[in-house]
């Protein structure tokens, strides 16, 4: 059985166990799912041998693979099907609404997005 962990209240946690499922339809061994209240417990619990695997977005898992100095490795290359996100305002505050918008609309336009993609050495995960 291969022990695998995501934060709690991602999407990441579904996926595991639509895994899970689809590992025991398939005759293969089970996926024990783990949640953690954040991905630096989750890195920690795979660090310390009690976890095999932590999934996580590509940013943040750059950040802990190079923080780990050699102790964590990539299972596989980045995915390039980015998960659907979106920015949540109170209904009926359609002026928070376009004012967001514009604003994202504008940091893409800019290239702010792409640099902080760029930095987080992970391009190829922009939109744009």
């Amino acid at each position: 059985m291969v022990c695998a962990t995501a934060a709690l209240g991602s999407n990441y946690v579904t996926q595991l166990e639509g895994d899970d499922a689809a590992c025991k339809r398939a005759g293969k061994p089970a996926i024990d799912v783990v949640g953690f209240d954040s991905t630096y417990e989750g890195v920690v619990a795979v660090q310390t041998r009690k976890l095999d695997a932590f999934l996580e977005d590509a940013p943040p898992s750059h950040v802990y693979l190079g923080r780990a100095q050699g102790e964590l490795q990539p299972a596989g290359p980045t995915s390039q099907d980015p998960t659907p996100m979106g920015i949540v305002v109170a209904k009926g505050n359609p002026r928070l609404q376009a004012a967001i918008q514009k604003s994202v609309r504008a940091l893409y336009a800019n290239g702010a997005i792409p640099g902080v993609f760029t930095s987080w050495g992970v391009p190829e995960l922009s939109l744009r």
